[in-house]
């Protein structure tokens, strides 16, 4: 059962900063996409909602003192009605993790968490290494946005150009080849049949596709669709390694911080499964949670699924062996966090360039197909 926090003596939160000096730097410093276990806050809601408590409370003020602070500087109403129930709860006698649990905005991963910090001392270390958490995600998000944005607004660009020559510009040349009479070049009837074909389906396939996106929307929790669409992610050219090490480094930071608090290992992993959301890592956390219970190494549980790569299982095999998991740990979600990083802007980069081209090609095409027979009525008069 989780003490609560207001009877937490200073002296126990000393002990839980010395802890943290010897034995981890920050093990929850993640750049994370995705897929958000937020449940309602907002990931920058939630950076300042811990990043405030553990400055709070390491300052010496209680819990309740500390989240009244938190109330008080909240703008949002939502957000500090969530806050006020949090407060109420431990007034009526909840523990703090109780009380951020009944809320039904924070995350079992966020209860388990801070329940483990209340009991072993060292709740200012999970509410630092949360809010460190929280902020990692903010700064990938923003990397990816900066990385991606451009070139995506280049992509629907072209593809708009495309969609308006071949629906309003194309059928005037078309008017004009008729009354010019003739036969047209090949390249001129393809791009003319795209074009009726445009003109006599678009408002039908535009339908499909909105019908199609709010299908696979109102499908994405169901488990067929979270299988089918991981194994597509995972296959994709680049794009399937960057998911990997991106859920593989939240599975790292996890089992790291858990496992330094003394968290039994088939418990953080149950903990883990909670909180990684990917299907692939799921199934493989539940079968590896069996196989450890029967006896097998954690090395021997991964090395059965392909989502770990064998360079991973080796580091896990020999951190068993010299009984330092949590470190082995840190450092894989570290290289996997740079890794990322790297290849994201490397594909954002080469984007921009291949786009352009794209649009060149394509748009060229048109051009092209629609002078040539202006062209060889110039070679015809002369």
């Amino acid at each position: 059962m989780g003490i609560k926090i207001e009877q937490v003596k200073k002296s126990n939160f000393s002990q839980g900063d010395k802890a943290k000096g010897k034995e981890a730097k920050s093990f929850l410093d993640l750049l994370n996409t995705d897929l958000s276990i937020s449940k309602g806050l907002s990931d920058k809601k939630k950076f300042r909602f811990y990043k405030d408590l553990s400055l709070l409370i390491s300052a010496g003020i209680d819990v309740r003192m500390s989240l009244e602070l938190a109330v008080e500087g909240e703008k949002n109403t939502k957000t500090k009605k969530v806050f006020e129930q949090v407060s109420n709860n431990i007034i009526n006698g909840k523990t703090f993790s109780e009380a951020l649990r009944e809320t039904g905005k924070f995350s079992e991963y966020e209860f388990y968490s801070i329940k483990i910090g209340e009991e072993s001392g060292t709740i200012i270390t999970i509410l630092e290494d949360l809010a460190t958490y929280y902020e990692g995600r903010i700064d990938f998000k923003r990397k990816m946005v900066s990385a991606f944005s451009y070139p995506v607004i280049v992509l629907v660009t072209a593809l708009l150009a495309v969609v308006f020559m071949l629906s309003f510009i194309v059928p005037i040349f078309e008017d004009a080849f008729k009354r010019f009479g003739g036969e047209l070049p090949y390249l001129t009837r393809k791009v003319l049949d795209l074009s009726e074909f445009m003109q006599a389906n678009g408002a039908t396939l535009f339908f499909v596709i909105v019908v199609a996106v709010i299908v696979l929307f109102s499908q994405r929790k169901k488990e067929w669709f979270r299988k089918y669409l991981s194994i597509v992610m995972l296959k994709t050219p680049i794009l399937g390694n960057i998911t990997q090490k991106t859920y593989l480094a939240r599975f790292c930071h996890s089992m790291s911080l858990l496992i330094r608090v003394n968290n039994p290992l088939v418990g953080s992993m149950g903990l883990v499964r909670k909180m990684v959301q990917f299907y692939p890592l799921e199934t493989a956390l539940v079968q590896m949670e069996e196989d450890i219970l029967k006896g097998s190494l954690l090395c021997d549980a991964m090395a059965k699924h392909a989502i770990f790569p064998k360079r991973m299982v080796s580091l896990v095999r020999v951190a068993e062996e010299v009984n330092k998991l949590a470190t082995v740990f840190e450092q894989i979600q570290i290289q996997y966090e740079g890794e990322t990083e790297n290849s994201s802007k490397t594909i954002g980069s080469l984007l921009e360039p291949f786009l352009i081209i794209f649009i060149g090609f394509f748009v060229g095409i048109i051009l092209i197909a629609m002078y040539l027979p202006l062209f060889e009525m110039g070679s015809g008069i002369q």
